[in-house]
């Protein structure tokens, strides 16, 4: 498999904010073809439209924004309320076509924009996106950091997150006849929002 290149390194260009939002890597669809995405997937982190990790954010912040059809609204609202956005892997290549994290094989991780980004900001909080992203920030991040700022893990928003939720229920459990789906949302509307 053909080595793939992030195509963004982090949000907003000016790297100021005191919240840290990391993620693991696009689909392959946004290193190869970015230019062709298609229609309902938008060229900004996240961006997939099989993620929902965007939706749950504005949903948890009371955000009345569109943000497929309106991305500057949503990437206006993240630098005016101070959130930085990055992933943890810079370069990869894939065991099998597909977008799981699992089957990642990482060529470069995302050390020093991160190093840098936490000791120029007044970081308060670093957002995982899943639990996957976490474990690896601790194996392979954490050790060249000097400091390491509070830590938010996220379920993840990809529709496999929905699959392994038992590491969150024990940090906040589920309600009794909560689906899924909702429980997800009530666990952002939550940790975003401490």
């Amino acid at each position: 498999m053909k080595e793939e290149q992030h195509p963004w390194i982090f949000f907003p260009e000016t790297k100021k904010g005191n919240k840290l939002i990391l993620g693991s890597f696009p689909p392959k669809r946004f290193t190869v073809n970015l230019e062709n995405l298609p229609e309902k997937d938008i060229n900004f982190f996240y961006g997939s439209s099989d993620n929902k990790f965007w939706e749950m954010f504005c949903n948890s912040k009371g955000l009345e924004i569109d943000w497929r059809f309106s991305p500057e609204k949503l990437q206006n609202y993240l630098i005016n309320n101070n959130w930085i956005v990055s992933d943890i892997i810079l370069k990869t290549t894939r065991k099998i076509e597909n977008a799981l994290d699992k089957d990642l094989v990482v060529s470069k991780w995302n050390i020093e924009i991160i190093k840098e980004i936490i000791k120029d900001n007044k970081i308060e909080t670093i957002y995982f996106t899943s639990k996957w992203v976490q474990e690896r920030f601790c194996k392979k991040i954490s050790p060249f950091l000097t400091k390491i700022p509070n830590i938010v893990i996220l379920i993840s928003p990809s529709r496999n997150g929905l699959m392994s939720l038992n590491w969150a229920r024990e940090i906040f459990p589920q309600l009794k006849a909560e689906t899924n789906t909702n429980y997800r949302q009530r666990y952002y509307n939550h940790f975003l929002n401490l």
